[in-house]
């Protein structure tokens, strides 16, 4: 019976007349592309861009994704190399488009990103100066380490996330 139930768990996703209507009361401050009746987003990521204040110039910020991908970035990028999520939100919420979002992650990739597991670690590297810029930051991480009076900056996270919240076309 036990593998019965794997088996159709695994080869029969449920469908909607399986599934009881999910009501959860703090739902209603979800958006609508992060909710439906039968599901809710529990584990958002807000990826943003860091950098170290001493090694970038003021002025000289990347604006965007789109900026890390131009070749004054060489050798200056570091990364997480788990973040999948992240081209699956620039492929399918920013530009609805699996291949323009390949081609920019492996512009930036060709800067020869530096990478390393963890996200904690990663800012801590950057606070440090082992890299200028860190493109998979968690914004969370910031503010902290900003309080007591680190070197460094990020963009605005709405800056950046503002295309992750839309509603696909």
């Amino acid at each position: 019976m036990y593998s019965a139930v794997l088996y159709l768990i695994w080869h029969r996703p449920p469908t909607k007349s399986s599934l009881a209507p999910l009501t959860v009361p703090e739902a209603a401050a979800y958006p609508a592309q992060m909710k439906s009746d039968f599901w809710i987003a529990t584990d958002t990521q807000f990826y943003i861009a860091g950098w170290n204040t001493n090694l970038v110039k003021k002025g000289e910020e990347p604006k965007s994704f789109e900026d890390l991908a131009n070749p004054k970035w060489k050798d200056s990028l570091m990364g997480e190399p788990r973040d999948f999520q992240m081209l699956i939100g620039l492929a399918k919420r920013k530009y609805n488009n699996d291949e323009k979002a390949i081609d920019l992650m492996k512009k930036i990739a060709a800067n020869q990103v530096e990478f390393h597991k963890g996200h904690s670690q990663l800012v801590e590297f950057l606070v440090a100066g082992q890299r200028p810029v860190c493109f998979t930051c968690y914004a969370h991480h910031f503010p902290p380490r900003m309080k007591k009076g680190r070197r460094f900056s990020r963009c605005s996270p709405k800056a950046w996330v503002k295309w992750a919240a839309r509603s696909p076309s």
